[in-house]
């Protein structure tokens, strides 16, 4: 079953860029034996006629709902923390969630609606990191 992959939707303050994080799903869903692709759609309406278009059995919606980056004064009490044994283990790192969920093309009810949440010690790797998680549920609800 073909995945059509919406851009991610920014809910937060943070800058992030949606084509990109699109483009990075799309590639770890078709690593994981998933046929997606990418959807260039800015609404849901238009994205179903897209999908349809380009014959998806699902839409993929991903929404940013958190993006904190990691705070440098928590980088440097981390790394100078740790030496002295101070602050906490979790102190200067990235966090997200990405809530997304797995619609049927033509369907307005989510097959899969979840949240993927991580923490690492940069943007750049904590999004990669929930993505992947996205693209793991994703590609086991596909291949039900």
């Amino acid at each position: 079953a073909r995945v059509g992959v919406v851009q991610f939707n920014n809910k937060t303050k943070t800058a992030a860029s949606g084509e990109s994080l699109r483009d990075q799903l799309v590639a770890m869903l078709t690593n994981d034996g998933v046929d997606a692709i990418g959807l260039n759609a800015s609404s849901p309406s238009e994205a179903v006629i897209e999908a349809q278009a380009k014959q998806c059995a699902y839409i993929l919606y991903t929404d940013i709902a958190t993006l904190k980056a990691p705070s440098a004064g928590k980088k440097i009490g981390g790394m100078f923390g740790r030496a002295t044994g101070i602050g906490s283990a979790d102190s200067g790192k990235a966090e997200v969630r990405l809530d997304y969920r797995l619609v049927p093309t033509g369907s307005t009810s989510a097959t899969v609606q979840s949240s993927a949440n991580a923490k690492e010690e940069t943007q750049e790797a904590t999004l990669a990191s929930a993505i992947e998680d996205v693209a793991r549920a994703v590609a086991s609800a596909v291949s039900r």
